[in-house]
C-alpha cells in the first residue's frame, strides 16, 4: 500500500442551470428571487449601453455579503432529491447543486443605490468574468424576497442606507466546488453599487453595475454552508497475465484506488468486492477482498473461481479498513490473485474469457456513501462516477491434449523369403495429458516403409472413439499385422500415428516407429559327384564321372562361377572348362540342377596289398557361385571369408559346395606270354596181361588229336618225335597174349607235345585242369579194358 503526497489541481467544470419557478422552491421562502443568468459583473459594467465604466478596480468596499444562512438544498444535478428539498445539506464535488439561501448584505457607507449582487455558477474561479449565462445576478426589489431594502431613488432597484444588513433570498444553481480546501462549497460572487450622482434609473438586473470602477466589493472564496462530499475516488484495475492455460492459472490482479482531482474531502474505503463473471459460460463468483465489518474471503472457491493473497505486504487483504483517502494522498495500491479451475474451455479456437471489476464501498467523514455501489460494468447507474473499476477479461486458453504411442514388432529381425514373413504390431497409446483426465481416439494411421501414412483400424478395445480415462482406463493397445520382405540389410519401418482430442475438440498425437530388420538367408548349394565306375582294373579304364550342381537356396537365385576338382584342376570358370562343364556365368533358379561330365583315365594298384597304403583313388570337386545378395562382412556366414576391403563394404555373397569320389581298383590274373618252348614228353608202356588173348588199341589221343608227328597245331601245340607204331591209335594194334610167340604182348614208345603257346586257353593252359590224353585197349571181344584214359597236366608255377 503505497500513499503519497501530491498537489491537489482544481477542475473548472461548466455545468447547466436548471430554472425553477419562483413559487415551487421553499415553503419559507416562498418569494425567493432565482435571479437573472447573465453576464458576471465586470462584463456587465463594460458592455452595457450608457455605462460609463470601462474598467473595474473594486477598491471601494462598501457593501458585501457577509453571511448565507438558511440553506436548504433541492436538487443534484437538477435532479430533485430522494428525501425532498433539505433532506441532506451535502453537495457532490463538480456536480450541480441547487439550493436555496438568505444573503445577508451589510452596508458599511452611506446611500448607495441600485444594489446588484453577482454569483458565479459554474465554479469559476470569481464572478467579476464571464459572459453569457456565467454568473446569476439578482436586484434588491420590493417583493418578499427582500428584506431591510429601500427604494432610495425610485426605481425597480431598491438601495442600501448607512449600515443597513440587508436579507435576500435566492434560489441559486451553481456547481458544487471547494476552492480553499475547507470542505464547503465556495461561490464567487461581487456586489455593484453606484454612488449619488451616478444613480441612473435601474430597472431591472441587467441595469446593475458599478457606477464607477471603484465601486464593487467581490468575495472570491465565499463560503455556503453546504458541505461538499468528495467525488468517489478513481479505481483502476490491472492483471497480469492476460491469458494462461486451463486449469488453474492465477492472474494477479493490482487495484489502485486514489482520490478524484476534485475533492477537498477524504474518503474512506469500508469495503473492497471483486466481481467475477464469464461471458462464455456464464459461471460467476463474488468475493470479499477486504471488509472493515467481517472477515475476508481469501481461500475461498466459488464456482470455478478461488481467492489467493498474495502473501506480499501489498496484499488487498492487508489493507486496514477504513482507509482513509485523503485529496492529497495516492490512495490504496494492492494485490490479489483468483485462481481459475476450468478444464472445459469452449471448443477451439474460442478461448473462455473472465470478466471481473472491483465494486469497493466508499464513505465520507460522515459515513454517507460516496458514490453508486451498486454499480455494474458497464455502469447503468443514473450517477456518473460509480464506485467500480475499469472491467478486466482475461481468458484461459486450451491445453493440448498429450499422448505416448508406443509400438512394438514381432518379431523385429527377419530372413528375407520369397513369401514374406508375417509380423505382428502391438502399438499402446496411453493418456500423459497434464490437463485433460479424458482424451477420446479420434485417428489412427500408419505409414509403412516410407509410404504415406494411411488410416487403419484398432480393436474392439482399443480404436477410434475410444476414452482413455487417467483415473481409470489410460492405456489401450491394439494389434495389427503385415507381411514383410526386403534384401538382406534392409530396415523397414514402420510408424504409427495416433491423434486424440479432448473436450475442447482440441487434439494432439503422437508418433512411434518400429524397424524390422531383413537379414540374409543364406544362399545354398549341393555337388554331387558320381563317377560311372566305381571298380576299375589295376591296368586303368576310362572313367567319367557326373556332377549334378543343385540350388537349394531357400530364396536366392545362384549364379556359377567356379568349378575345381583336386586331381583334375579346374573344371571351369571365366576361362574356360572341361568335358561339358560351359557353366560359367549359368543361373540356377531356387531348386533347379544342372550337371556336366568329365573323363578321365584311371589306374591303380589293388586296396589291401600294403595294409598301410590306401590305394583307392580319390577326387573332390568343389564349385563356387554367388547370389543375388550384397552382404557387408559381418553378415558373411561361415565359413566363408568376407573378401571386401573394408567392414563397411558390401559384397557379394558367396556360396560353395563340395563333393568327393572314390573308385577302386581290381586285382588282374599276370598276363604271362606261354611262347618260351616247353615239351612234354610222353613215355607210353602198353602190356597185355592176358595169357589167351589178344588185346587191340584201338584209341591213341592226346587232346582229341592222333599221335601223329605233326599234329595238334590247331590245338596250339604239335606232337613230334613219335616213335610209337605208326597208325597207332587210327587203326588197331595187336598185343598178343602174355607168353605168347605171337605179336608182342608190350607196347613201349614215345612221342614229345611241344606247346606253342602256354598263355592261350589250351588243353596246356596254366589256368587249365591239363588236357586228356586218351587211351583205348579193347580184346578180341571188343571189350575195352578198364584202363582206358590218363590224365595230364601241365601247370605254370610262377617264382616266388
Amino acid at each position: 500500500m503505497k500513499i503519497l503526497l501530491f498537489k491537489l489541481k482544481r477542475l473548472v467544470r461548466t455545468t447547466c442551470i436548471v430554472l425553477i419557478s419562483f413559487a415551487a422552491l421553499y415553503g419559507q421562502s416562498a418569494f425567493a428571487d432565482s435571479g437573472l443568468e447573465s453576464l458576471c459583473m465586470e462584463d456587465r459594467a463594460t458592455t452595457t449601453p450608457g455605462s460609463k465604466v470601462k474598467h473595474l478596480n473594486c477598491t471601494a468596499n462598501d457593501i458585501n455579503i457577509a453571511s448565507a444562512s438558511n440553506i436548504e438544498i433541492t436538487h443534484i444535478d437538477g435532479v430533485p432529491l430522494p428525501g425532498g428539498p433539505g433532506s441532506t445539506d451535502t453537495c457532490v464535488s463538480g456536480r450541480d447543486v441547487t439550493f436555496s439561501a438568505h444573503f445577508n448584505v451589510v452596508s458599511t457607507a452611506s446611500e448607495r443605490y441600485d444594489i446588484g449582487l453577482y454569483f458565479n455558477n459554474e465554479g469559476g474561479a470569481d464572478a467579476r468574468q464571464g459572459d453569457s449565462d456565467a454568473c446569476t445576478s439578482y436586484i434588491l426589489t420590493s417583493a418578499g424576497d427582500t428584506m431591510f431594502a429601500n427604494d432610495l431613488d425610485a426605481d425597480t432597484c431598491w438601495d442600501a442606507e448607512q449600515d443597513a444588513e440587508i436579507v435576500k433570498a435566492v434560489v441559486l444553481t451553481t456547481q458544487c466546488i471547494d476552492t480553499d480546501d475547507d470542505g464547503q462549497l465556495n461561490l464567487p460572487n461581487c456586489v455593484s453599487w453606484r454612488q449619488p450622482g451616478a444613480n441612473e434609473q435601474c430597472d431591472d438586473a441587467t441595469d446593475a453595475f458599478p457606477g464607477a470602477p471603484s465601486k464593487c466589493n467581490c468575495d472570491d472564496d465565499f463560503n455556503i454552508p453546504i458541505f461538499i462530499q468528495p467525488d468517489p475516488p478513481s479505481i483502476t484495475k490491472s492483471v497480469t497475465p492476460l491469458t494462461g492455460t486451463e486449469p488453474g492459472q492465477t492472474f494477479t490482479y493490482t487495484v489502485v484506488i486514489e482520490p478524484d482531482p476534485s475533492t477537498g474531502n477524504s474518503v474512506f474505503v469500508n469495503k473492497i468486492v471483486d466481481v467475477l463473471s464469464s461471458s462464455t459460460d456464464g459461471a460467476s463468483a463474488t468475493f470479499v477482498l477486504n471488509d472493515k465489518d467481517g472477515p475476508n474471503d481469501i481461500g475461498s472457491t466459488i464456482s470455478k473461481y478461488t481467492l489467493l493473497s498474495t502473501g506480499a505486504p501489498d496484499g488487498c487483504d492487508l489493507v486496514p479498513l477504513p482507509y482513509e483517502i485523503t485529496p492529497i494522498s495516492l490512495g490504496i495500491t494492492c494485490t490479489y490473485q483468483i485462481q481459475i479451475n476450468d478444464s472445459d474451455l469452449p471448443d477451439i479456437p474460442a478461448p473462455e474469457k473472465f470478466e471481473n471489476y472491483i465494486r469497493a464501498t466508499i464513505v465520507d467523514e460522515n459515513g454517507d456513501p460516496v458514490g453508486d455501489n451498486t454499480c455494474t460494468v458497464p455502469s447503468t447507474t443514473t450517477l456518473p462516477n460509480p464506485n467500480c473499476s475499469n472491467e478486466i477479461m482475461v481468458t484461459l486458453t486450451n491445453v493440448s491434449p498429450t499422448i505416448t504411442v508406443l509400438k512394438t514388432a514381432t518379431p523385429d529381425e527377419i530372413q528375407e523369403t520369397i513369401s514374406g514373413t508375417t509380423v505382428t504390431y502391438n502399438v499402446t497409446v496411453t493418456n500423459t495429458s497434464p490437463v485433460d483426465n479424458d482424451v477420446w481416439i479420434s485417428a489412427i494411421q500408419d505409414a509403412f516403409d516410407g509410404a504415406p501414412a494411411a488410416d487403419i483400424s484398432g480393436d474392439a478395445d482399443c480404436d477410434i472413439n475410444t476414452m482413455l480415462t487417467k483415473t481409470g482406463t489410460a492405456s489401450c493397445t491394439f494389434t495389427y499385422t503385415r507381411t514383410l520382405n526386403g534384401q538382406p540389410g534392409d530396415t523397414i519401418s514402420n510408424t504409427a500415428s495416433v491423434t486424440v482430442k479432448d473436450n475442447e475438440n482440441d487434439t494432439g498425437s503422437n508418433t512411434s516407429s518400429e524397424d524390422v530388420v531383413v537379414t540374409n538367408s543364406p544362399g545354398m548349394i549341393a555337388l554331387t559327384k558320381t563317377p560311372n565306375l566305381t571298380l576299375v582294373a589295376e591296368s586303368g579304364e576310362n572313367v567319367t564321372f557326373t556332377l549334378l550342381i543343385t540350388n537349394t537356396s531357400p530364396v536366392d537365385t545362384i549364379t556359377l562361377k567356379e568349378m575345381t576338382d583336386t586331381d583334375f584342376g579346374t573344371l571351369f570358370d571365366v576361362n574356360g572348362y572341361q568335358g561339358t562343364c560351359d557353366l560359367y556365368n549359368v543361373d540356377l533358379a531356387k531348386g533347379a540342377s544342372t550337371s556336366c561330365q568329365i573323363t578321365e583315365f584311371l589306374s591303380g594298384e589293388p586296396n589291401g596289398i600294403d595294409p598301410f597304403v590306401d590305394n583307392q583313388h580319390y577326387n573332390t570337386a568343389t564349385v563356387k557361385g554367388i547370389t543375388e545378395d550384397t552382404l557387408y562382412c559381418e553378415d558373411f556366414p561361415a565359413p566363408l571369408i568376407c573378401p571386401c576391403t573394408s567392414p563397411l563394404l558390401s559384397c557379394d555373397e558367396e556360396v560353395m559346395a563340395s563333393d568327393t569320389a572314390t573308385v577302386e581298383f581290381e586285382n588282374e590274373v599276370p598276363n604271362v606270354s606261354l611262347s618260351v618252348d616247353m615239351d612234354l614228353k610222353f613215355f607210353l608202356t602198353i602190356s597185355n596181361g592176358s595169357t589167351y588173348e589178344s588185346a587191340f588199341v584201338d584209341v591213341l589221343k592226346v587232346a582229341s588229336v592222333n599221335v601223329e608227328n605233326g599234329e595238334g597245331i590247331t590245338n596250339k601245340f604239335i606232337i613230334s618225335n613219335n616213335d610209337c607204331p605208326e597208325d597207332l591209335g587210327t587203326s588197331p594194334y595187336e598185343l598178343g597174349p602174355s607168353g605168347s610167340s605171337g605179336p608182342s604182348a608190350t607196347l613201349n614208345c614215345t612221342f614229345t607235345v611241344e606247346l606253342l603257346d602256354l598263355g592261350s586257353a589250351n588243353q596246356f593252359s596254366v589256368t587249365s585242369a591239363g588236357a586228356n590224353m586218351l587211351i583205348s585197349v579193347s580184346d578180341d571181344d571188343g571189350t575195352t579194358g578198364i584202363e582206358h584214359s590218363v590224365n595230364v597236366k601241365a601247370q605254370l608255377i610262377p617264382n616266388p
